[in-house]
């Protein structure tokens, strides 16, 4: 089937994506061997202002305004996330139980670095650039490039306190995605195995499985399996995109559009949209194959003009 093709999609890793060997990896936690601590960073003059002079220095960022994730701001908490305006309150201990990125965050923050290198090491340097101690608890601001927002970040946790719930009620399919880019991003292999597991039984590839509808998250299909190299799940997401029904034009403001209509294509990129046109193309291609296959099995005018053909 011409279909087969899309297999063959090798998309480049963004930032923060597909940064495991494959979707199914788990995370693996070493316990650090000691070592030098790192040499405090020098404070930052501001705006070409030394400390030492007259000019009012503006306040730092932790006391600009922000807002507290309610769901995930433990009283007896100790160590603050933010990411853009939201700010968590957390246990250390659990992120780093989970997490070999957040074990080498904290560890390095304390000053004891590994002797082996971490392959993300630039992404821990500018989280500790940000450090600031409100309180007496640490504050660390994950703004990276390709790092999760604040909804996906808040998605996992919501996962890693109350993940049991997931069996008699299963998350959504928009909330599995924030959970597996947010795990992506901090190895959270536990997760990420419980989200893959998600994608391939709703993406199965298998023909058979294939429903006479299309699935309203094949776009989401194809931009997960793409970017993280989760190939079992393209061909389904791909079949899905490619039959789904065409958008109205042009879009109007009144139009209701399904997911995985407009607002959904938005969001691949330039490449994933030719591998559908590809796909697209193709199946016109069989479909125009077996059409012409069909026409003259039917040639005489009494078959044509009635219910039933001779014999």
């Amino acid at each position: 089937m011409a279909i087969t093709a899309v297999e063959e999609v090798k998309q480049e890793p963004i930032k923060g994506e597909s940064r495991q060997d494959g979707p199914e990896a788990a995370a693996t936690i070493s316990p650090p061997t000691g070592k030098e601590a790192p040499q405090k960073r020098k404070h930052a003059e501001i705006g070409g202002v030394s400390e030492g002079s007259d000019v009012e220095a503006p306040p730092s960022k932790s006391q600009q305004t922000y807002k507290k994730d309610e769901s995930h701001w433990i009283l007896d908490g100790n160590i603050l996330f933010q990411i853009g305006n939201t700010r968590f309150k957390l246990h250390r201990s659990r992120l780093t139980s989970e997490s070999n990125w957040f074990q080498t965050l904290v560890e390095q923050r304390a000053g004891r670095i590994s002797e082996t290198p971490f392959e993300y090491q630039d992404e821990i340097d500018k989280v500790l650039n940000t450090a600031e101690t409100v309180k007496g608890l640490d504050l660390l601001y994950l703004d990276l490039d390709g790092a999760p927002k604040a909804k996906d970040f808040a998605a996992l946790l919501t996962a890693m306190q109350s993940g049991i719930d997931y069996v008699y009620s299963p998350p959504d399919f928009d909330t599995m995605t924030s959970i597996y880019e947010a795990s992506n991003f901090f190895d959270m292999g536990r997760y990420l195995n419980f989200c893959t597991t998600f994608f391939m039984e709703k993406f199965p590839d298998d023909w058979k499985s294939i429903g006479p509808n299309p699935s309203p998250h094949a776009t989401q299909g194809v931009r997960i399996g793409s970017r993280y190299t989760m190939k079992g799940i393209l061909r389904h997401s791909f079949y899905d995109l490619a039959r789904s029904p065409p958008l109205p034009y042009p879009i109007l403001e009144d139009d209701r559009l399904v997911p995985g209509q407009a607002t959904d294509l938005g969001k691949l990129r330039s490449k994933e949209l030719i591998y559908l046109l590809n796909v697209q193309k193709q199946l016109s291609l069989a479909w125009d194959s077996v059409r012409s296959i069909t026409e003259n099995l039917s040639d005489n005018a009494t078959c044509k003009n009635h219910h039933s053909c001779p014999a």
